[in-house]
Protein backbone atom coordinates (compact mmCIF):
# COMPACT_ATOMS: atom_id res chain seq x y z
CA UNK A 1 0.00 0.00 0.00
CA UNK A 2 1.73 3.31 -1.14
CA UNK A 3 1.52 6.44 1.07
CA UNK A 4 0.18 9.31 -0.77
CA UNK A 5 1.56 12.88 -0.28
CA UNK A 6 1.43 14.48 3.41
CA UNK A 7 -1.76 17.00 4.06
CA UNK A 8 -0.79 20.74 2.60
CA UNK A 9 0.78 22.48 5.16
CA UNK A 10 -0.84 25.73 7.11
CA UNK A 11 -2.06 28.50 4.28
CA UNK A 12 -0.97 32.24 5.12
CA UNK A 13 -4.41 33.07 6.13
CA UNK A 14 -4.23 29.86 9.36
CA UNK A 15 -0.68 31.39 10.42
CA UNK A 16 -1.96 34.85 10.75
CA UNK A 17 -5.46 33.71 12.78
CA UNK A 18 -2.93 31.67 14.87
CA UNK A 19 -2.07 35.10 15.95
CA UNK A 20 -5.24 36.44 17.01
CA UNK A 21 -3.37 37.38 20.57
CA UNK A 22 -1.22 39.70 18.83
CA UNK A 23 -3.90 41.36 16.63
CA UNK A 24 -6.46 42.34 19.63
CA UNK A 25 -3.39 43.53 21.77
CA UNK A 26 -2.30 45.78 19.18
CA UNK A 27 -5.62 47.25 18.37
CA UNK A 28 -6.55 47.74 21.84
CA UNK A 29 -2.72 49.43 22.41
CA UNK A 30 -3.03 51.84 19.27
CA UNK A 31 -7.16 53.08 20.77
CA UNK A 32 -5.06 53.80 23.47
CA UNK A 33 -2.00 55.52 22.58
CA UNK A 34 -4.36 57.16 19.28
CA UNK A 35 -7.48 57.17 19.76
CA UNK A 36 -8.34 59.16 16.68
CA UNK A 37 -7.14 56.50 14.69
CA UNK A 38 -9.92 54.02 15.70
CA UNK A 39 -12.08 55.79 17.10
CA UNK A 40 -14.40 56.69 13.96
CA UNK A 41 -15.61 52.80 13.93
CA UNK A 42 -16.16 52.95 17.40
CA UNK A 43 -18.90 56.36 17.19
CA UNK A 44 -21.13 53.91 14.76
CA UNK A 45 -23.30 51.96 16.18
CA UNK A 46 -24.68 50.35 13.37
CA UNK A 47 -20.97 49.54 11.97
CA UNK A 48 -20.26 47.43 14.98
CA UNK A 49 -23.33 45.69 15.38
CA UNK A 50 -22.95 44.62 11.70
CA UNK A 51 -19.24 43.79 12.09
CA UNK A 52 -20.83 41.59 14.98
CA UNK A 53 -23.24 40.16 13.40
CA UNK A 54 -21.00 38.62 10.56
CA UNK A 55 -19.10 37.40 12.94
CA UNK A 56 -22.34 35.16 14.09
CA UNK A 57 -23.19 34.49 10.22
CA UNK A 58 -20.23 33.09 10.01
CA UNK A 59 -20.32 30.76 13.14
CA UNK A 60 -23.75 29.56 11.68
CA UNK A 61 -22.16 28.86 8.19
CA UNK A 62 -19.92 25.96 10.49
CA UNK A 63 -23.36 24.39 11.87
CA UNK A 64 -25.25 22.05 10.27
CA UNK A 65 -28.11 20.08 12.04
CA UNK A 66 -25.68 17.15 12.55
CA UNK A 67 -23.88 19.68 15.60
CA UNK A 68 -26.84 19.29 17.33
CA UNK A 69 -27.50 15.29 16.55
CA UNK A 70 -24.38 15.21 18.04
CA UNK A 71 -25.02 16.97 21.04
CA UNK A 72 -27.78 14.64 21.60
CA UNK A 73 -25.28 11.50 21.43
CA UNK A 74 -22.73 12.21 24.17
CA UNK A 75 -24.81 15.45 25.76
CA UNK A 76 -22.48 14.94 29.30
CA UNK A 77 -19.41 17.03 28.58
CA UNK A 78 -21.43 19.88 26.42
CA UNK A 79 -23.63 20.01 29.04
CA UNK A 80 -21.30 20.08 32.06
CA UNK A 81 -19.86 22.74 29.82
CA UNK A 82 -21.71 24.75 29.20
CA UNK A 83 -23.31 24.60 32.85
CA UNK A 84 -19.36 25.88 33.97
CA UNK A 85 -19.67 28.54 31.13
CA UNK A 86 -23.07 30.03 32.77
CA UNK A 87 -22.59 29.48 36.43
CA UNK A 88 -18.99 29.91 37.11
CA UNK A 89 -18.33 33.02 34.73
CA UNK A 90 -21.38 35.07 35.63
CA UNK A 91 -20.72 34.52 39.68
CA UNK A 92 -17.14 35.55 39.21
CA UNK A 93 -17.75 38.68 37.09
CA UNK A 94 -20.42 39.43 40.21
CA UNK A 95 -17.40 38.76 42.94
CA UNK A 96 -14.24 40.49 40.60
CA UNK A 97 -16.70 43.48 40.36
CA UNK A 98 -17.60 43.70 44.00
CA UNK A 99 -13.65 43.56 45.05
CA UNK A 100 -12.54 45.85 43.09
CA UNK A 101 -15.31 48.06 44.19
CA UNK A 102 -16.08 48.81 40.19
CA UNK A 103 -18.33 51.84 39.24
CA UNK A 104 -21.79 51.14 38.12
CA UNK A 105 -21.25 51.19 34.24
CA UNK A 106 -18.23 49.24 34.49
CA UNK A 107 -19.87 46.89 36.89
CA UNK A 108 -22.38 46.05 34.43
CA UNK A 109 -19.90 45.52 31.76
CA UNK A 110 -18.14 42.94 33.69
CA UNK A 111 -21.34 41.48 34.26
CA UNK A 112 -22.13 41.42 30.54
CA UNK A 113 -18.54 39.63 29.39
CA UNK A 114 -19.50 37.05 32.46
CA UNK A 115 -22.54 36.62 31.46
CA UNK A 116 -21.88 35.94 27.46
CA UNK A 117 -21.38 32.60 25.86
CA UNK A 118 -17.90 31.21 24.72
CA UNK A 119 -15.69 33.15 22.43
CA UNK A 120 -15.01 31.51 18.67
CA UNK A 121 -11.09 31.80 19.05
CA UNK A 122 -11.54 29.31 22.13
CA UNK A 123 -11.38 26.83 19.21
CA UNK A 124 -8.44 27.90 17.87
CA UNK A 125 -6.58 28.07 21.47
CA UNK A 126 -8.24 24.49 22.08
CA UNK A 127 -6.16 23.28 18.85
CA UNK A 128 -3.63 24.80 20.36
CA UNK A 129 -3.33 23.73 23.55
CA UNK A 130 -4.25 20.20 22.47
CA UNK A 131 -8.04 20.15 23.66
CA UNK A 132 -10.72 18.58 22.09
CA UNK A 133 -11.82 21.02 18.84
CA UNK A 134 -14.90 18.80 18.24
CA UNK A 135 -15.67 19.36 21.62
CA UNK A 136 -14.96 22.47 21.47
CA UNK A 137 -16.61 23.86 18.33
CA UNK A 138 -19.92 21.89 19.93
CA UNK A 139 -19.92 24.02 23.35
CA UNK A 140 -19.23 27.40 21.43
CA UNK A 141 -22.42 26.60 19.35
CA UNK A 142 -24.71 25.50 22.59
CA UNK A 143 -23.28 28.16 24.68
CA UNK A 144 -24.38 30.88 21.65
CA UNK A 145 -27.47 29.50 21.13
CA UNK A 146 -27.90 29.01 25.29
CA UNK A 147 -27.15 32.95 25.75
CA UNK A 148 -30.22 33.55 23.75
CA UNK A 149 -32.14 33.44 26.78
CA UNK A 150 -29.14 33.07 29.36
CA UNK A 151 -27.30 35.81 29.09
CA UNK A 152 -30.24 38.42 29.63
CA UNK A 153 -31.21 36.77 32.55
CA UNK A 154 -28.24 36.26 34.45
CA UNK A 155 -27.03 39.94 33.24
CA UNK A 156 -30.14 41.72 34.78
CA UNK A 157 -30.67 39.18 37.66
CA UNK A 158 -26.80 39.96 38.72
CA UNK A 159 -26.45 43.65 37.81
CA UNK A 160 -30.24 44.77 38.29
CA UNK A 161 -29.81 45.50 42.11
CA UNK A 162 -26.70 47.98 41.38
CA UNK A 163 -27.20 48.93 37.69
CA UNK A 164 -31.08 49.62 36.32
CA UNK A 165 -31.56 47.45 33.20
CA UNK A 166 -33.85 47.03 30.16
CA UNK A 167 -34.43 43.28 30.22
CA UNK A 168 -36.92 43.73 27.25
CA UNK A 169 -34.02 45.60 25.33
CA UNK A 170 -31.88 43.15 26.36
CA UNK A 171 -33.41 40.17 25.45
CA UNK A 172 -33.85 42.02 22.03
CA UNK A 173 -30.64 42.76 21.49
CA UNK A 174 -29.14 39.30 22.13
CA UNK A 175 -31.70 38.02 19.78
CA UNK A 176 -31.17 40.28 17.14
CA UNK A 177 -27.15 40.26 17.62
CA UNK A 178 -26.55 36.01 18.18
CA UNK A 179 -29.66 33.66 17.14
CA UNK A 180 -31.21 35.82 14.10
CA UNK A 181 -27.13 35.98 12.61
CA UNK A 182 -26.67 32.30 13.37
CA UNK A 183 -29.71 31.04 12.40
CA UNK A 184 -28.97 32.83 8.60
CA UNK A 185 -25.83 30.99 8.81
CA UNK A 186 -26.63 27.59 9.21
CA UNK A 187 -29.59 28.29 6.16
CA UNK A 188 -26.15 29.67 4.31
CA UNK A 189 -24.77 26.14 4.58
CA UNK A 190 -28.01 24.49 3.95
CA UNK A 191 -28.76 26.30 0.94
CA UNK A 192 -25.55 27.28 -0.51
CA UNK A 193 -22.90 24.71 1.29
CA UNK A 194 -20.19 24.78 -1.62
CA UNK A 195 -19.99 28.74 -1.27
CA UNK A 196 -19.32 28.09 2.40
CA UNK A 197 -16.58 26.22 2.24
CA UNK A 198 -15.08 28.41 0.11
CA UNK A 199 -15.79 31.35 2.22
CA UNK A 200 -14.90 28.96 5.36
CA UNK A 201 -11.13 29.56 4.13
CA UNK A 202 -11.35 33.10 5.36
CA UNK A 203 -14.11 33.89 7.78
CA UNK A 204 -12.12 32.89 10.53
CA UNK A 205 -9.45 35.42 10.08
CA UNK A 206 -11.65 37.99 9.02
CA UNK A 207 -13.54 37.37 12.28
CA UNK A 208 -9.90 38.10 13.91
CA UNK A 209 -9.51 41.45 12.04
CA UNK A 210 -13.18 42.39 12.78
CA UNK A 211 -13.42 41.70 16.94
CA UNK A 212 -9.96 43.62 16.52
CA UNK A 213 -11.39 46.73 14.97
CA UNK A 214 -14.24 46.63 17.71
CA UNK A 215 -12.18 45.92 20.19
CA UNK A 216 -10.11 48.97 19.38
CA UNK A 217 -12.07 50.78 18.42
CA UNK A 218 -14.38 51.00 22.04
CA UNK A 219 -10.77 51.30 23.90
CA UNK A 220 -9.92 54.54 21.51
CA UNK A 221 -13.95 56.28 22.28
CA UNK A 222 -13.49 55.56 26.10
CA UNK A 223 -9.59 55.81 26.29
CA UNK A 224 -9.59 58.70 29.31
CA UNK A 225 -11.94 56.19 31.42
CA UNK A 226 -9.21 53.58 30.97
CA UNK A 227 -6.67 55.72 32.01
CA UNK A 228 -8.49 56.72 34.71
CA UNK A 229 -9.69 53.73 36.07
CA UNK A 230 -7.30 51.36 34.40
CA UNK A 231 -5.37 48.87 37.21
CA UNK A 232 -9.17 48.27 38.72
CA UNK A 233 -10.48 47.37 35.21
CA UNK A 234 -7.40 45.56 34.41
CA UNK A 235 -7.12 43.73 37.69
CA UNK A 236 -11.08 42.46 37.71
CA UNK A 237 -11.06 41.45 34.30
CA UNK A 238 -8.25 39.46 34.88
CA UNK A 239 -9.34 37.61 38.24
CA UNK A 240 -12.53 36.80 35.99
CA UNK A 241 -10.65 34.70 33.29
CA UNK A 242 -8.05 33.84 35.36
CA UNK A 243 -10.61 32.28 37.64
CA UNK A 244 -13.05 30.60 35.03
CA UNK A 245 -9.55 28.96 32.95
CA UNK A 246 -8.76 27.78 36.73
CA UNK A 247 -12.32 26.60 37.78
CA UNK A 248 -12.93 25.66 34.29
CA UNK A 249 -10.40 22.69 34.30
CA UNK A 250 -10.17 21.71 38.10
CA UNK A 251 -14.00 21.04 38.24
CA UNK A 252 -14.22 18.77 35.66
CA UNK A 253 -11.43 16.92 37.01
CA UNK A 254 -13.04 16.92 39.86
CA UNK A 255 -16.22 15.48 38.32
CA UNK A 256 -13.76 12.45 36.79
CA UNK A 257 -13.91 14.18 33.22
CA UNK A 258 -10.36 13.15 31.25
CA UNK A 259 -7.53 15.22 30.93
CA UNK A 260 -7.90 16.53 27.24
CA UNK A 261 -11.67 17.30 27.80
CA UNK A 262 -10.94 19.12 30.94
CA UNK A 263 -8.70 21.54 29.14
CA UNK A 264 -11.15 21.97 26.85
CA UNK A 265 -13.44 23.69 29.00
CA UNK A 266 -11.62 24.83 31.28
CA UNK A 267 -10.59 27.05 28.17
CA UNK A 268 -14.67 27.31 26.81
CA UNK A 269 -14.98 28.80 30.14
CA UNK A 270 -12.55 31.06 30.51
CA UNK A 271 -13.25 32.75 26.84
CA UNK A 272 -15.95 34.48 26.90
CA UNK A 273 -17.59 36.46 23.41
CA UNK A 274 -16.28 39.51 24.50
CA UNK A 275 -17.12 41.50 21.56
CA UNK A 276 -21.01 40.50 22.27
CA UNK A 277 -20.91 42.10 25.44
CA UNK A 278 -19.84 45.34 24.07
CA UNK A 279 -22.61 45.49 21.60
CA UNK A 280 -25.09 44.66 24.24
CA UNK A 281 -23.77 47.43 26.31
CA UNK A 282 -24.25 49.85 23.49
CA UNK A 283 -27.44 48.41 22.83
CA UNK A 284 -28.20 49.28 26.30
CA UNK A 285 -27.21 52.95 25.95
CA UNK A 286 -23.99 52.21 28.22
CA UNK A 287 -20.71 53.16 26.41
CA UNK A 288 -18.73 53.00 29.31
CA UNK A 289 -19.57 49.63 29.89
CA UNK A 290 -18.66 48.83 26.73
CA UNK A 291 -15.05 49.37 27.71
CA UNK A 292 -14.96 46.32 29.41
CA UNK A 293 -15.84 44.20 26.72
CA UNK A 294 -12.51 45.41 24.58
CA UNK A 295 -10.72 45.01 28.09
CA UNK A 296 -11.67 41.35 28.04
CA UNK A 297 -10.88 40.49 24.91
CA UNK A 298 -7.11 41.50 24.83
CA UNK A 299 -6.48 40.15 28.61
CA UNK A 300 -8.50 36.56 27.72
CA UNK A 301 -7.05 36.34 24.65
CA UNK A 302 -3.40 36.87 25.88
CA UNK A 303 -3.88 34.33 29.06
CA UNK A 304 -5.90 32.03 26.55
CA UNK A 305 -2.90 31.50 24.14
CA UNK A 306 -0.44 31.49 27.35
CA UNK A 307 -2.48 28.78 29.20
CA UNK A 308 -2.34 27.15 25.58
CA UNK A 309 1.16 27.41 25.12
CA UNK A 310 1.90 25.95 28.56
CA UNK A 311 -0.68 22.93 28.18
CA UNK A 312 0.88 22.11 24.40
CA UNK A 313 4.46 20.95 25.60
CA UNK A 314 3.21 19.03 28.53
CA UNK A 315 2.11 15.14 27.89
CA UNK A 316 -1.25 14.35 27.04
CA UNK A 317 -1.98 10.54 27.22
CA UNK A 318 -3.81 9.75 23.93
CA UNK A 319 -7.12 7.70 23.47
CA UNK A 320 -6.58 4.42 21.94
CA UNK A 321 -6.34 4.51 17.73
CA UNK A 322 -9.57 4.07 16.74
CA UNK A 323 -9.38 2.13 13.31
CA UNK A 324 -10.54 0.75 9.98
CA UNK A 325 -9.14 -1.23 6.97
CA UNK A 326 -11.19 -1.30 3.97
CA UNK A 327 -11.32 -2.97 0.11
CA UNK A 328 -13.69 -1.13 -2.04
CA UNK A 329 -13.88 -2.89 -5.79
CA UNK A 330 -14.93 0.18 -7.91
CA UNK A 331 -16.58 -0.21 -11.12
CA UNK A 332 -14.22 0.53 -13.95
CA UNK A 333 -16.08 3.06 -16.00
CA UNK A 334 -16.46 5.16 -12.29
CA UNK A 335 -12.84 4.92 -11.69
CA UNK A 336 -12.24 8.47 -12.22
CA UNK A 337 -15.15 10.04 -10.02
CA UNK A 338 -14.26 7.46 -7.19
CA UNK A 339 -10.58 8.58 -7.25
CA UNK A 340 -11.50 12.42 -6.97
CA UNK A 341 -13.93 11.86 -4.22
CA UNK A 342 -12.30 9.18 -2.14
CA UNK A 343 -8.98 11.93 -2.67
CA UNK A 344 -11.14 15.04 -1.25
CA UNK A 345 -12.43 12.40 1.54
CA UNK A 346 -8.51 12.39 2.58
CA UNK A 347 -7.48 15.62 1.90
CA UNK A 348 -10.62 16.85 4.09
CA UNK A 349 -9.81 14.71 7.06
CA UNK A 350 -5.77 15.26 6.97
CA UNK A 351 -6.22 19.00 6.96
CA UNK A 352 -8.98 19.77 9.31
CA UNK A 353 -9.93 16.91 11.48
CA UNK A 354 -7.18 17.02 14.77
CA UNK A 355 -8.43 13.99 15.38
CA UNK A 356 -7.67 12.28 12.34
CA UNK A 357 -4.25 10.28 12.54
CA UNK A 358 -3.93 8.38 9.76
CA UNK A 359 -5.45 8.40 5.99
CA UNK A 360 -3.32 5.43 3.15
CA UNK A 361 -5.03 4.21 0.35
CA UNK A 362 -3.69 2.25 -2.36
CA UNK A 363 -4.60 -0.05 -5.32
CA UNK A 364 -4.30 -3.63 -5.34
CA UNK A 365 -1.48 -5.09 -7.81
CA UNK A 366 -2.99 -7.84 -8.81
CA UNK A 367 -7.03 -6.97 -9.46
CA UNK A 368 -7.09 -4.12 -11.10
CA UNK A 369 -10.24 -1.06 -9.62
CA UNK A 370 -9.76 -3.05 -6.14
CA UNK A 371 -8.70 -0.64 -3.56
CA UNK A 372 -7.08 -0.76 0.26
CA UNK A 373 -7.98 1.67 2.84
CA UNK A 374 -6.03 2.09 6.22
CA UNK A 375 -7.84 4.92 8.40
CA UNK A 376 -7.13 5.76 12.08
CA UNK A 377 -8.35 8.29 14.61
CA UNK A 378 -7.94 9.41 18.27
CA UNK A 379 -10.89 7.10 19.67
CA UNK A 380 -14.09 6.48 18.49
CA UNK A 381 -15.11 9.39 18.70
CA UNK A 382 -12.26 10.96 16.27
CA UNK A 383 -13.81 8.74 13.74
CA UNK A 384 -17.97 9.42 14.50
CA UNK A 385 -16.39 13.42 13.74
CA UNK A 386 -15.17 12.37 10.64
CA UNK A 387 -18.25 10.77 9.38
CA UNK A 388 -20.32 14.45 10.39
CA UNK A 389 -17.89 16.43 8.44
CA UNK A 390 -18.98 17.80 4.36
CA UNK A 391 -16.15 15.93 2.69
CA UNK A 392 -17.48 12.71 4.60
CA UNK A 393 -21.56 13.37 3.87
CA UNK A 394 -19.86 13.96 -0.34
CA UNK A 395 -18.24 10.36 -0.16
CA UNK A 396 -21.69 9.18 1.14
CA UNK A 397 -23.59 10.22 -1.48
CA UNK A 398 -20.91 9.38 -4.17
CA UNK A 399 -20.99 5.56 -2.42
CA UNK A 400 -24.78 6.17 -2.92
CA UNK A 401 -24.60 5.92 -6.83
CA UNK A 402 -23.58 2.54 -7.05
CA UNK A 403 -20.33 2.55 -7.76
CA UNK A 404 -19.10 -0.40 -6.29
CA UNK A 405 -19.00 -4.27 -7.76
CA UNK A 406 -19.88 -5.46 -4.77
CA UNK A 407 -20.63 -4.86 -1.09
CA UNK A 408 -17.58 -2.71 0.95
CA UNK A 409 -15.72 -5.06 3.48
CA UNK A 410 -14.72 -3.48 6.54
CA UNK A 411 -13.07 -3.99 9.46
CA UNK A 412 -13.11 -1.75 13.06
CA UNK A 413 -10.54 -2.51 15.64
CA UNK A 414 -8.90 -0.25 18.31
CA UNK A 415 -4.98 0.27 18.90
CA UNK A 416 -3.73 0.82 22.36
CA UNK A 417 -1.42 3.79 22.88
CA UNK A 418 0.94 3.94 25.97
CA UNK A 419 1.40 6.52 28.59
CA UNK A 420 3.03 9.72 28.08
CA UNK A 421 2.84 10.12 24.45
CA UNK A 422 2.32 13.68 23.29
CA UNK A 423 0.26 14.27 20.59
CA UNK A 424 1.39 15.24 17.66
Amino acid sequence: MEKLPPSTPPSTLEKLTSKFPYFILSSAALGLARPSSLAWFGRSPRLITCALAGIMVAMGTSLSTSDFKAVARSPGKVALGVACQFSLMPLLAYASGSLFALPPDLFLGLILVGSAPGGTASNLVALIGRGDVALSVLMTSASTLAACALTPLLASFLAGAAVPVDRAELFRSVAQLVLLPVAAGMGLRRTSPGACDVAAKYSPFASVLLVSLICGSVVAVNAGVILACGPRIFGAVALLHAGGFALGYGVPRAAGVDERSARTISIETGMQNSALAVVLARALGRPDAAVVGAVSATVHSVLGSLLAGFWRGRPLRRAARYCLSVCLKVRAERRREFLACIGANRRGALSSEPLALEYLFGEDEEEPNTFHFFEAYEGREGFEAHTRTPHFKDWEAFAATDPLTEAPQVRFYTEEVGEGEAAN
